[in-house]
């Protein structure tokens, strides 16, 4: 499978995925700039920005 010519990058973890972490809401406030949701959808539907996210981070 490509994608504009490109293999994806693909890593297999056999640790149990945790769940119920959450991230602390001033965390979440600065990703939110990086995150674009799509309108009536916005817990489903999200486009990242890459350079936005590495401003954030």
């Amino acid at each position: 499978m490509t994608w504009k010519g490109k293999n994806p990058l693909i890593t297999y973890t056999d640790k149990p995925y945790e769940t119920g972490i959450k991230v602390e809401k001033k965390v979440m406030k600065l990703y939110e700039t990086a995150i674009k949701r799509a309108y009536g959808l916005e817990s489903w539907f999200v486009t990242l920005y890459p350079r936005k996210c590495k401003l954030v981070l």
